[in-house]
């Protein structure tokens, strides 16, 4: 019924799947919230679903086949301006991004074409792209990508991709001209400390963060009229940040002429009027506050956190309209609802397991508690709590619970007392296997609605599917 490692949502996914009652209850109502709140955390740092995927590139490959034999003449054989994907239609324009996708110079479209010899030659899975680097730039549009297993997201959600044409040729690609000296190094100590010395301050974060605030800057500044020419200077230093982003990544295989400490000094410098307000607090994005106060440095006293007409602060005032529900409801149905009441005998409840098992829960809980509120590592304090788990499962694994008994411990499991270790004892039954409560939840299968691909009854992202009605009968 159950797999080492399961967690809470392991637990709630095979519940939705036996009986339909189980969605009025506290148990799925608080994961539900939880649920909501994790997704709206994640819109809010910027990871919006599309319909898509991350690809492999994969560059020439029939080129280098013909190059193998001697029988390369230079020629593109995909194209300039095309990809094949298997993942998309053919004759679509798709939009690709890399991470860390730096300025506007980085958007890429492209047309997935058909090509025979390529599905011929190469066994592809839709998570592979071939692209053509013959006669474009598309590595120095990718921000420096290259074929040693970098990946792009691929989609062909027609909003992005019609935002990406508006100013696709506005935006020059940015292109590294700096010289760089290939590093040779052997698998010795000394090697190895050099390397280790070299890469130990990299500036990455700090150039992707003074990006992001420039680019809300010249969005900002062009939202209120202002002409590419005005705000050209601005987009050549975006790009040199872009070009500084892939030096800092290359660092550990490469070596450069550019310190690139002074270079973030200077440009700090010379935007610093335009974030500095006359306080002394430095204007932010405002989705910068978000960020913030997940990694621990939100600062009000010193920043202020301002709204610029950029996408990722539209998507903040997006988020925040919507209105989680309050999860404490009175009216939910304790978990015990989803089982058969009328299999319930008062005198077959053995009040002594009752005790023993609660006894069980309670004092993992208390223990569980000490270990974290000890002065111990946090590796010592993962290991420990790891173990007290491991006897708990093991210890309620091999008590055998009659059905009563099962049913009297789900319904005194939501008293007040007991509230604190509701979770717990759920999740201990699924990850124990313990067999009463796996007869008891099979027992009370009922037939439910399930989404099956390929239908018009519901969309969701964009995809078709219809409904049917079923009724479990493997294990689950």
């Amino acid at each position: 019924m159950a797999r080492p490692g399961l967690n809470k949502n392991d637990v709630v996914f095979n519940l939705l799947c036996v009986n339909d009652a189980f969605t009025e209850t506290r148990y799925y109502r608080e994961f539900l919230i939880d649920l909501l709140r994790s997704y709206y955390k994640n819109l809010k740092n910027g990871h919006v679903f599309v319909d898509g995927n991350y690809s492999t590139l994969l560059g020439n490959p029939v080129e280098m086949l013909q190059h193998s034999i001697g029988k390369f003449s230079g020629v593109s054989q995909i194209g300039p301006g095309n990809i094949h994907s298997r993942r998309f239609s053919y004759g679509k324009l798709l939009l690709g991004s890399r991470s860390p996708h730096v300025t506007m110079g980085n958007i890429w479209l492209a047309k997935n074409v058909e090509n025979p010899p390529i599905d011929r030659y190469f066994n592809l899975t839709e998570e592979i792209v071939c692209i053509n680097s013959i006669g474009e730039n598309i590595l120095q549009r990718l921000s420096g990508a290259d074929f040693d297993s970098d990946t792009v997201l691929l989609t062909d959600n027609e909003i992005l991709v019609q935002a990406a044409r508006r100013n696709y040729h506005t935006f020059k690609t940015p292109t590294s001209l700096v010289a760089a000296r290939k590093v040779k190094r052997q698998y010795t100590p000394e090697d190895l400390a050099d390397l280790d010395q070299k890469t130990s301050v990299n500036k990455i974060g700090e150039i992707i963060n003074l990006s992001q605030e420039l680019n809300s800057l010249l969005w900002d500044r062009m939202y209120h009229g202002e002409a590419y020419e005005d705000v050209r200077e601005l987009y050549h230093d975006i790009c040199q940040l872009d070009i500084m982003s892939g030096i800092e990544i290359d660092k550990a295989k490469k070596e450069f002429d550019i310190d690139i400490s002074r270079e973030l000094r200077a440009l700090r410098l010379k935007y610093d009027s335009c974030f500095r307000e006359s306080g002394g607090k430095r204007r932010t994005p405002h989705f910068f506050s978000h960020i913030s106060r997940q990694k621990g440095y939100y600062n009000p006293e010193r920043r202020h956190y301002v709204k610029y007409h950029t996408s990722m602060d539209y998507l903040q005032t997006v988020v925040n309209g919507f209105c989680i529900k309050n999860p404490y409801k009175r009216d939910w149905l304790p978990f015990v609802t989803i089982l058969d009441r009328t299999l319930f005998r008062t005198s077959g409840v053995n009040r002594e397991q009752l005790d023993r098992i609660y006894g069980m829960l309670h004092r993992y809980a208390a223990e569980k508690k000490g270990i974290y509120g000890s002065d111990l590592t946090k590796e010592e304090k993962s290991d420990r709590a790891g173990l007290l788990y491991h006897n708990l499962v093991f210890d309620l694994g091999h008590e055998k619970i009659g059905f009563s008994t099962l049913y009297q411990l789900l319904q005194s499991v939501e008293d007040e007392e007991n509230l604190p270790i509701r979770n717990l004892l759920l999740q201990t039954l699924f990850l124990c296997e313990n067999e009463g409560f796996r007869k008891a939840i099979l027992d009370s299968a009922a037939e439910i609605e399930w989404l099956s691909p390929g239908g018009e009854d519901v969309t969701l992202f964009g995809k078709g599917y219809k409904i049917t009605k079923n009724r479990l009968h493997s294990e689950i």
